[in-house]
């Protein structure tokens, strides 16, 4: 029997570096199918082999509720099996899991790629019952699913016990393909008026929880620094009122989202990059983000929360400073700290980076499909 990769993932590729990621590793040794929010316009802007069949799929809807049962339901019509074919489905995310929940058949394989703690997410922490539905339906969901891949190993250890399952598990984290540092000044040039300016950046989706208020409390008693927020999300318009209010918008620049393939030039162009994740969800508390990676293949120092995945991690390579609390005065001591040091935090971040790249966690991805292939 012939199998081929189904990669569903809800986001555009263009923004997901790991969903991009893994279309990638998996479409250098198999064809693939993938559906995805990229328009085609931006899908063939991609650099990926011709053996992707991509299909986009629309966001006629304002609601996510909506646009993500539009999205199921569409996939789960245009997709048709070939009773000679078996489907290698990889679902990027619980929402993707929904789709592939409604066409995978008992002889597909199923990865779902738990890239969050979806049953404690920051997000609907003040939504119990938005909450409870969507881990009800993860938990139905997941009886279909062969293979997990989780981005740490405690989200790992977390979820064996949550689904109470002994199948597999990887842990592939959220890293970049390698890029060697460059030297950009792409931020500079855009934004002119912080050109005398220190630049904290903070890279990835504007949600309550980021360290965002917190970095704004600082930057207000700071004039000789600058924040820059690249990326989008559901806290994107109170951050600018709150920056507005403060008086502080000459000194904060809310650019919007990047291309992925962009985004290692604006980082280059930073000077600090800010990692400060507020513990007030599991999935949060757990979290090792692909903004840590990605700072560090900039060269860039990293002020971080000390939560128990990155605490080990930047403490162990001395890439930044870790602080456990969020006051103003924290984040300053913390940044002081590492421009007096500054060269010692850059080099051990670019070398951090050569060790820890998506080279590595490539391998990982071909191996799970290399194994299901070898069984067929």
């Amino acid at each position: 029997m012939q199998s081929n990769v189904c990669l569903i993932t809800f986001s555009n590729l263009v923004r997901d570096g790991r969903s991009l990621n893994v279309l990638r590793a998996v479409s250098s040794i198999s064809n693939v199918i993938c559906f995805s929010l990229t328009s085609e316009n931006e899908f063939n802007k991609l650099t990926l082999p011709n053996n992707v069949k991509h299909f986009s799929v629309p966001s006629p809807r304002k609601r996510l509720i909506l646009n993500w049962l539009f999205f199921i339901n569409y996939i789960k019509k245009i997709f048709t099996h070939n009773k000679y074919e078996k489907y290698i489905f990889w679902a990027c995310d619980l929402y993707s899991l929904g789709a592939v929940y409604k066409i995978a058949r008992k002889e597909d394989y199923v990865t779902y790629d738990s890239r969050e703690i979806y049953s404690a997410l920051a997000n609907l922490s003040k939504f119990p019952i938005k909450q409870k539905i969507l881990s009800f339906l993860e938990k139905k969901w997941v009886k279909t699913v062969n293979h997990f891949v989780v981005s740490g190993d405690l989200d790992a250890e977390y979820l064996r016990g949550y689904f109470k399952t002994d199948k597999l598990f990887t842990t592939i984290y959220n890293v970049p393909p390698y890029r060697e540092h460059i030297n950009s000044n792409i931020i500079k040039e855009r934004y002119p008026f912080l050109k005398d300016k220190l630049i904290l950046l903070y890279q990835g989706a504007v949600h309550y929880g980021r360290g965002i208020i917190p970095v704004l409390d600082f930057i207000a008693n700071s004039e000789k620094f600058a924040f820059v927020v690249l990326g989008e999300g559901i806290f994107l318009n109170k951050a600018k009122i709150i920056a507005q209010n403060k008086g502080i918008l000459d000194r904060v620049v809310f650019a919007g989202n990047v291309p992925y393939e962009e985004l290692h030039h604006w980082t280059c162009s930073a000077d600090v990059g800010i990692n400060l994740i507020e513990p007030i969800s599991l999935s949060y508390k757990l979290a090792l983000p692909n903004k840590m990676f990605e700072y560090a293949m900039a060269g860039l120092p990293q002020v971080a929360s000390s939560l128990p995945a990155m605490e080990k991690i930047i403490n162990q390579n001395n890439i930044g400073v870790v602080i456990s609390d969020f006051a103003a005065r924290s984040i300053q001591n913390a940044i002081e700290k590492i421009i007096d040091n500054y060269e010692f935090y850059r080099q051990n971040s670019l070398q951090f980076a050569k060790n820890n790249n998506y080279a590595i966690e490539e391998k990982k991805m071909r191996k799970i499909i290399y194994d299901v292939l070898n069984k067929c």
